[in-house]
């Protein structure tokens, strides 16, 4: 059975289609306490929580010793939908604990109307990314940012450069067309309402529309996990049906090239 190693795990999207052509998950792990315990009930109890940055997580990766496949889920700004797509953005790549934080904490808040009425967006002043962040003296990563292209100053504030809001405003998408993006914030109604009824999509069926079977739990008997947190879990999960073709392919290589074990590539799955 080839061994799997997970990072970025999320809820298990990517890794649900591996477990089903029969890989076996010996570690995985994740920053967020929500996807850890859905993918605990759902896939595997192998996973951890950890943030891929620490020295905890790099003692286990020395641990382990060996492994057959890595999958990750990395973050995908630089190339979503809700972003400008450019596949040259080097915040694909982008590492900087402090500069993604702030970029993140950018993101989530900007369109907040306490900051401002801009439908697109509102720039934010750096006190309060300092706020938001828990960081303190940033204005050097602001600037690194600033000079590398991933922020713009506008009134003395700072928002994402590039950024842009395309993913629907009350939006009623038909019953009989594909499905729009599912976003993380599917729960609101400002972006995408029920095709028939006026309401949100609901969280199982978001699920439904994301690929996951009922039979997976997101909030069903866990106080854990919150409503919102299961929207964001599905919003930001690899569809499943997407991942059962990955996997089927990457079963197929091993099969096809089993006589040459020892010179087997390390496969690496990046998926945003």
């Amino acid at each position: 059975m080839k061994r799997i190693v997970s990072l970025f795990s999320g809820c298990g999207g990517l890794d649900l289609g591996f477990k089903e052509q029969g890989f076996d998950v010996i570690y995985a792990c994740d920053s967020d306490q929500a996807a850890v315990h859905c993918y605990t009930k759902n896939i595997d109890h192998a996973i951890v929580l950890r943030d891929v940055t620490s020295n905890e997580f790099r003692s286990d990766i020395l641990a382990i010793g060996h492994c057959d496949v890595v999958l990750g889920g990395f973050p995908c700004q630089g190339f979503s939908k809700a972003g400008p797509k450019n596949e040259k953005d080097t915040r694909n790549n982008l590492y900087s604990e402090n500069e993604e934080l702030i970029l993140e904490v950018i993101g989530k808040h900007r369109r907040h109307k306490k900051y401002g009425d801009i439908p697109n967006g509102n720039p934010l002043p750096i006190d309060e990314i300092e706020r938001l962040s828990g960081l303190s003296g940033i204005g050097a990563e602001i600037e690194n940012l600033l000079s590398k292209g991933y922020l713009k100053l506008k009134d003395s504030k700072y928002d994402l450069k590039g950024a842009m809001f395309c993913s629907g405003l009350f939006k009623r998408p038909k019953w009989n067309e594909p499905s729009p993006t599912v976003l993380t914030n599917f729960h609101n109604p400002r972006y995408f309402l029920h095709p028939f009824q006026n309401r949100p999509f609901s969280l199982r069926e978001c699920a439904r529309l994301q690929g996951f079977p009922d039979t997976f739990l997101f909030t069903e008997g866990s106080h854990e996990i919150d409503l919102v947190s299961g929207y964001r879990l599905v919003g930001n999960a690899v569809p499943p049906s997407l991942s059962r073709q990955f996997a089927s392919m990457v079963r197929q290589f091993f099969r096809e090239n089993e006589h040459q074990r020892s010179k087997l590539p390390l496969i690496f799955a990046k998926i945003g």
